[in-house]
């Protein structure tokens, strides 16, 4: 009963209130004004040419981070998963990112892609590569947040990843060995499957932190340039508490939510193997 009563006033209450709002006509600057107008605001969201723009963008942002997160992943695991002189110390430094705020990470990874400090123009520079305009050119910027999306959130795929490669039974492994089994084969019909499930983990855990994705997109480039990397969580953010229209906002939340839900749901019936 405590734990129905807590997540009831600190998830459903608030959603429920939220919903409640997006039927009415609910702005911070005329508080005095509060009419009822059903599902104008689900409506004028979805004739909005902004709306799905950040959804594209949200939509987008997901389908680029997180197979290269899979994939990296897996990598980092089956290569930690061997033993080698060092193992513990190359662990540590690699899951580092992890423990670092979202928007300290963005932080630092603003100055990364400044051009005036950033060592990675810099370094593209030796090799006499032209460096892009990281955060200002609109072919790139979403490219940008990738970079640092997948920098600090690899470690928590690498991590689950690597705690199922640790319990996969070792006999099975030897019976293939005994019949002949390449590496290859026996990662392919025996590691593969029996990680599946922590490879589905990983994937719907990451899709719903990718999809919410607010703060390193408000600290790196604000939605910018124009609006290719303004993500819906971004256009709801402003749609409140920049143009304090909160009935329009509220139903932002909810379609938000819906396609939140949506999303995670294919997303589950793509990867699970």
């Amino acid at each position: 009963m405590p734990t129905v009563i807590t997540l009831a006033a600190t998830a459903i209450a608030p959603l429920g209130y939220i919903a409640y709002q997006s039927f009415f006509n609910l702005n911070l600057s005329m508080p005095w004004i509060t009419e009822f107008v059903g599902w104008d605001n689900y409506a004028n969201a979805l004739r909005s040419p902004a709306f799905w723009s950040s959804v594209r963008v949200s939509l987008d942002y997901l389908v680029r981070a997180l197979p290269i997160q899979l994939l990296f992943g897996l990598g980092i695991a089956l290569l930690l998963n061997k033993r080698f002189w060092g193992n513990s110390i190359a662990r540590l430094v690699l899951a580092t990112p992890l423990v670092l705020a979202p928007a300290v990470t963005a932080v630092i990874w603003r100055l990364m892609f400044n051009p005036q400090t950033s060592l990675i123009n810099y370094i593209l520079s030796l090799t006499g590569m032209a460096a892009p305009t990281w955060l200002g050119d609109r072919s790139v910027a979403l490219w940008a947040l990738v970079i640092v999306d997948t920098w600090q959130w690899t470690p928590f795929a690498w991590l689950i990843m690597l705690a199922g490669l640790a319990a996969l039974p070792q006999e099975i492994y030897e019976a293939a060995q005994v019949d002949g089994a390449s590496s290859l084969q026996a990662f392919w019909y025996i590691t593969l499957p029996l990680l599946s499930s922590k490879i589905v983990l990983v994937a719907l855990f990451r899709g719903l932190l990718i999809l919410k994705d607010f703060d390193k997109v408000f600290v790196l480039t604000g939605g910018g340039p124009a609006d290719a990397t303004e993500t819906l969580s971004l256009h709801t953010y402003y749609s409140a508490f920049w143009w304090f229209d909160i009935g329009y906002s509220s139903a932002l939340s909810v379609l938000y939510l819906v396609m939140v839900i949506v999303a995670t749901t294919i997303l589950y019936r793509k990867v699970k193997l």
